[in-house]
Formats: C-alpha cells, structure tokens, sequence
C-alpha cells in the first residue's frame, strides 16, 4: 500500500475516533466506560452481543468479514499508535472504488449509528403515563352527577347552567360536567 493511502485511511480512522470521544463527552461518559460496557456485551455472547455484532457490521458494510473483538480497546490502541500504521503499509493497495467506499464508510459511521439508535428506540417500550387523569374518577359521583341533571332538567332549565352550578358544587368545570354526562348518552348509542 503507498504512504498517500495510508495516510488517508488514517485520516480517516482518527477523525472518526475524534467524534466518537466529543460525541462521548457530550454524553458525559469516556470511551473507556463504553468500550468495558461494550466487551462486557460481547463476551457475555447473548442475544445483546448478536444485536451489538450484527449493528457494528451494518455500520462498517464495506468489511462484513471481519469478527467483531470483545477486547476492543487493543484495537483502538493500535489504530492511534503507529504500529497500525505500519501495518497498513505492507498491506495490499486497495482499488480505488473500495478505497473510496471505505473513506465514506468511516465517515459516514457514526452519523449512521445514531440514525439507527434514534430509528430503533422508536420501537422500544413507551412510558405507560396513561394520560391525564379524570376529574371525579369515582363512578358513583359521575352517576350521581348524571342522576342531578336529570332531576334539575325541566323546561326552561338551559343545561349550560346545570353543568356551570354542578361544577361549581364538585369543584370541576362546567365541560367536565357536559364529559360526564355525554358519557351516559355515548353508552346508549
């Protein structure tokens, strides 16, 4: 391989680690947390090291062949020493699309994990808050409240005013008045 393509995949390797610990930082967490979070994973060899192995393969497609390590901290050791480096000299020169491929690839790495993090997180359990909870949520003070308009109907009684002194006298509004007994007439229909 020439010096001119080691260089630029090293440029582009470096830029990548650079993000990865800023995007870290802004997380509060050092890449040292997250590479023992993430060698814990993988020697565990669950279903979270299949999902994490599969995952890291999809970020890097242009090397599907290569296993994902549990000791990565050693691989990013050599990436930042110059042994790696070295090595990428005596390594074959790429053509010129899968060296193109791979300069995208690790560019375009972490922006694509973070896709895929904030894409899947979609599809996780959602906080069950179950909404805003009702207004005179006993059953029998809504029955009650159904069985008053009922009495205090008659003609000339507008029911605007029934649901405004009902409201005032359970302390709610007068349309939490009208929910309640629109209730009733929903469960006849």
């Amino acid at each position: 391989m020439t010096s001119e393509t080691q260089q630029k995949i090293l440029k582009a390797l470096q830029g990548m680690l650079e993000e990865l610990k800023d995007w870290l930082k802004g997380l509060g967490c050092s890449e040292t947390q997250v590479l023992e979070i993430y060698r814990q994973i993988l020697l565990e060899k669950g279903m979270a090291a299949r999902i994490l192995a599969t995952q890291t393969a999809n970020v890097f497609p242009v090397i599907p062949h290569v296993q994902v390590n549990p000791d990565v901290s050693a691989d990013f050791e050599l990436i930042r020493s110059g042994a790696y480096g070295d090595r990428l000299l005596e390594m074959p020169e790429p053509d010129p699309g899968e060296l193109e491929a791979f300069l995208e690839s690790m560019k375009d790495a972490l922006p694509k994990l973070r896709l895929h993090f904030s894409t899947s997180s979609k599809f996780g359990p959602r906080l069950k808050r179950g909404g805003r909870p009702k207004e005179l949520n006993d059953p029998a003070t809504r029955e009650e409240i159904r069985s008053e308009i009922k009495k205090l109907r008659g003609p000339g009684t507008k029911l605007r005013d029934l649901y405004i002194r009902l409201g005032r006298k359970h302390g709610v509004s007068p349309s939490t008045i009208k929910r309640i007994r629109e209730e009733e007439l929903d469960g006849k229909s």
